[in-house]
C-alpha cells in the first residue's frame, strides 16, 4: 500500500523544507519519509501544484497539477488501474538527477528573456539553482540535495 495517511489539512505535519515550500501542507504520506505536498499561499482560492518530496532517492516531483487530479490519479491507484501515483513514487518516470539538464543557474535566469524566471531570479542569491516545473508533467522533478553551483 503506498499511503499510510491521506489528510488534506496539512496540520501535524511540518517537513522543514520551507526553501522549497514557504507554505508548505504535506496531505498524504507513505509511511516511509515520503510525502504528497502543496504549497498554499496565504491570500489563495484554489490549490496550487501537488508534489511528492521523497528522502530515500532525496527529489521533489511534480505529481499533479490541482487537488481534483490528484483524488483522480488516488481513486485510480486503488481501484488499481494504471495512473502516475504508482509511476511516481515507485520512480518510473524520475529524470536525470544530479545532473538535470532543466536546471538553471540563478546568473543565467538572472538574464532570462522569460519575466518570471528573471524577476524570479533576482529573489535568489548567487549560487542557487531555480526549477521551472510550471506546466510541468507528472514525474518531473529535482532533486533537492544537487550541489550549488558556483561561479
Amino acid at each position: 500500500m503506498i499511503f499510510e495517511f491521506v489528510d488534506f489539512t496539512g496540520k501535524g505535519l511540518d517537513l522543514g523544507m520551507e526553501e522549497f515550500f514557504p507554505h508548505l501542507h504535506g496531505i498524504a504520506g507513505d509511511g516511509c519519509g515520503n510525502f504528497w505536498v502543496v504549497d498554499l499561499q496565504a491570500d489563495s482560492t484554489e490549490w496550487g501544484p501537488i508534489y511528492y518530496v521523497s528522502h530515500d532517492l532525496p527529489v521533489v516531483i511534480f505529481q499533479s497539477p490541482n487537488w481534483k487530479h490528484f483524488l483522480q490519479e488516488v481513486a485510480k491507484f486503488l481501484c488499481g488501474l494504471p495512473g502516475s501515483i504508482e509511476e511516481v513514487h515507485e520512480g518510473k518516470k524520475i529524470g536525470n538527477w544530479p545532473d538535470d539538464p532543466f536546471a538553471i543557474p540563478q546568473q543565467i535566469a538572472f538574464e532570462s528573456q522569460n519575466r518570471v524566471i528573471r524577476e524570479f531570479a533576482e529573489l535568489v542569491g548567487p549560487g542557487f539553482v531555480i526549477h521551472d516545473l510550471r506546466g510541468a508533467a507528472p514525474g518531473r522533478g529535482f532533486c533537492w540535495l544537487s550541489p550549488i553551483l558556483s561561479g
